[in-house]
């Protein structure tokens, strides 16, 4: 089986401290009457229900430009008003231009995050093609991955603030870990401090034994019936805090012995809460009716970018998280045994 490689997966946004000024300097063909707008996500006029743009631009001529100032070095979207396409920009410092047309896609004339992009794909696009066509597991394919992440290391060596090298890198950062501790301290300290790099530097360093003991964090989050509180745990319960999606079959799969759990417990001050990482309301409420799960069930409806996702450094899901008395972290994933043990060995405890 082909292995198809998806080479550009970025985490978004928390502010970066720092202030750069950019300069983007537009040349497109028949801009006068349309509208353009510098959008600060990755998808352009698509997501712009769920972000505003930073800055937009009804041009007089055919030249004009954006400019002022970032905080978190990530991927922009340059999008005008009749043209449904994005085209992805970092913001970084320098002047980057761009020409086109109103209704066609436009290019890069001159960006300093585009040229050492295109001089590493350039050098690599053999290597990248080679490795997409080769199967997956096998010794040649293995043998063109090792090829590869030490190309990248090299190139991070000469480029080491170029964001789309490391959002190349990402792909192997977020499954070797030996290779994401030695590549990612090459990266430049801007990339380190954006939010996807201050992220991957936490779960470099994150320890689960360190937050055992901890309280469950405080977050705030939606019922099903779009009311948002802070989601606050009763000292007195024991809690198993469920992770999952709407979207994920193991998660769905795992209902049946969560739903086993629930009944054998449920004269004791046991209960097990649903946390969502979907995005889309609608596809969550309904995944929770089609399932009939009885429990309590909340989201923040924001994905993975959620102060206690991070917290917990969730790389996948199911994940659960077993919450003792006084809101204090017991286990994180545990097994099913597990979890009977500790509420019987709770049980016996409170008879004493």
């Amino acid at each position: 089986m082909k292995q198809i490689w998806f080479l550009l997966l970025l985490l978004p946004a928390s502010v970066w401290a720092q202030k750069n000024d950019y300069h983007i300097s537009l040349d497109i063909k028949d801009a006068k009457g349309h509208t353009f707008y510098l959008m600060p996500v990755y998808g352009g006029l698509q997501n712009r229900e769920n972000a505003l743009p930073i800055d937009s631009v009804a041009p007089l001529n055919d030249t004009f430009s954006f400019h002022g100032q970032f905080s978190d070095m990530k991927y922009y979207s340059l999008v005008s008003d009749t043209n449904r396409s994005f085209y992805p920009i970092v913001l970084d410092t320098g002047i980057t231009k761009i020409t086109g047309h109103a209704d066609s896609a436009v290019r890069y004339a001159h960006s300093p995050q585009n040229d050492m992009l295109q001089d590493f794909e350039t050098k690599t696009k053999s290597l990248y093609y080679a490795i997409g066509n080769s199967i997956r597991g096998s010794k040649a394919g293995d043998s063109l991955q090792h090829l590869f992440k030490d190309t990248l290391i090299y190139f991070t060596g000469i480029y080491p603030n170029s964001f789309g090298i490391f959002g190349t890198a990402q792909y192997f950062i977020n499954s070797d870990k030996e290779f994401a501790k030695k590549i990612f301290p090459l990266f430049s300290a801007q990339i380190r401090n954006s939010a996807v790099g201050k992220q991957i530097g936490y779960s470099l360093q994150f320890n689960p034994d360190s937050i055992i003991g901890k309280p469950f964090p405080v977050i705030k989050v939606s019922d099903v019936n779009k009311h948002w509180h802070e989601l606050k745990l009763d000292p007195q319960h024991i809690y198993l805090i469920d992770y999952w999606a709407s979207w994920c079959m193991p998660c769905i799969q795992a209902l049946p012995a969560l739903k086993k759990i629930h009944t054998a417990n449920s004269k004791k001050k046991f209960k097990i809460i649903s946390l969502s990482v979907d995005k889309s309301y609608d596809a969550w409420v309904n995944a929770v009716k089609k399932h009939e799960i009885p429990w309590d069930n909340y989201s923040a409806l924001n994905g993975t970018e959620t102060d206690d996702v991070k917290y917990f450094n969730i790389e996948s899901i199911p994940y659960m998280v077993l919450v003792g008395k006084g809101n204090k972290i017991v286990k994180l994933n545990p097994t099913e045994e597990e979890i009977e043990a500790y509420l019987k060995e709770s049980e016996l405890i409170r008879a004493k």
